[in-house]
Formats: structure tokens, sequence, C-alpha cells
């Protein structure tokens, strides 16, 4: 190491050392401001399912995500705003697997089978999505539906589509749509609380092959 007297030398939040002054500048990696506040949203869900909304420090956010405390404030203003754009950006991920996962299928039995899988594949892979669910239940009941079920409520139409096919095709009841959707939702829904609730549970994807099945057939043999 140099001993040049013009020379500073400091650490990199990386632990990397370097040296600051006029033959020597701290190289940072120039980012867009989209990746940047991916990486932001990204550590804020982890903190915030971490800690807790009340307890969680925007300061200790952007120290995960390798930024000042001001740049954090400079995407969102607030750290409500902060919460609850790290649960859209959650959602945001969580209904593009499962529209790739049914995309890849035409019959729509295994479009529909598809999608729940991955769900399930993407609650066991994001614990801290279900987190951030209940937090906001718990500190945002005042602005009325939570931001998951406002969401399922505007895909509605495009996965209703996928139950009157198989009603059509004579392969499911013919029962009102709603109903059929409501009942795979909650069991979605339901079945992601308890395996965060209960962490000693096989994983999601694991029991999806029952909980799948027993939606589809009941659990009674018919006579």
């Amino acid at each position: 190491m140099r001993t040049d007297q013009s020379v500073i030398y400091a650490f990199h939040h990386s632990g990397q050392v370097l040296e600051i002054g006029e033959s020597a500048k701290v190289r940072r990696t120039r980012k867009t401001p989209e990746e940047r506040r991916r990486e932001l949203l990204a550590a804020a869900a982890s903190v915030f399912a971490r800690r807790g909304y009340r307890s969680a420090d925007v300061q200790e956010i952007a120290d995960r995500a390798g930024v000042g405390k001001g740049t954090v404030y400079r995407y969102f203003d607030t750290k409500e705003a902060l919460f609850r754009a790290s649960i859209a950006n959650q959602l945001d991920e969580l209904e593009t697997c499962a529209r790739q996962a049914r995309d890849r299928h035409t019959d729509p039995l295994e479009r529909l089978r598809a999608a729940i899988r991955a769900v399930f594949a993407y609650f066991d892979g994001h614990p801290e999505t279900v987190e951030l669910f209940i937090q906001e239940r718990a500190e945002f009941l005042h602005r009325g539906v939570p931001l998951y079920f406002l969401r399922s409520a505007m895909r509605h139409e495009e996965w209703a589509s996928e139950f009157r096919a198989l009603i059509a095709a004579g392969r499911m009841r013919d029962m009102p749509v709603d109903a059929l959707m409501d009942g795979l939702g909650d069991l979605v829904y339901g079945a992601a609380l308890s395996s965060t609730a209960s962490p000693h549970r096989p994983c999601l994807v694991d029991r999806f092959d029952q909980l799948f099945e027993i939606y589809l057939h009941g659990a009674l043999v018919q006579s």
C-alpha cells in the first residue's frame, strides 16, 4: 500500500480498499434508474418481511441496496410508498410467473394446473411475499382492499376464460365461474398463509398435486 500523503484510502461497501486522490478515483457502477429501483424494492421486501413495517428502518434498506438513504427517498417519497411499491413489485413478478407457465400449454386444464403450480413455486422461493401481505392487512386496513385482492379482481376476466373453456368442454362442473375461481383462489391464498405460519410443513410445490386433486375431485368417493 502506498504511503504517499496525497493519497487517501477508503473502504468501498464491498470491502475493497480504494485509493482516492489526484491519481485515483472511486469507480462506481452506473445503473439505470429501473435497475436501481428493482434493487431498492428487493431490499425493502427483505427488510420489511424480517423487521415488520413499523420496525423497518429505511437506512437498513439503503444499506442493503448499497446506496445512501437519500437515494431511497429520491425514488420513494415515504416509507409507506416504498412498502406498497414493494408489494406491487412482488405481485408483478408473481403474475408474470403464472402467465409464463400457463402460456406454455394449450389445454385449458394444463394451463390452469401449470399456473397454480408456478404460483406455489413463487411463494416457496419468496416467503417474504406472504409476510408483506400479512403486514399490509395489519398496518393499512384503513386503505380498504389489500393489493393482492385488487390485482385478483383486475385479472378476473383473463382467468375466467380458462374456467369457461373447461365448462364448455364438459370437463368441469357447470356452475358459476366466480364460485369456481373463488374456491381455487381461497385454496391458493390459504395454502400460502399456512405454509408461512407453519415452516415445518413441506414446501408448497410438493403439496401441489394433492391439493389440486382435492380441488378438482373432492375428498369423497363417488358412489
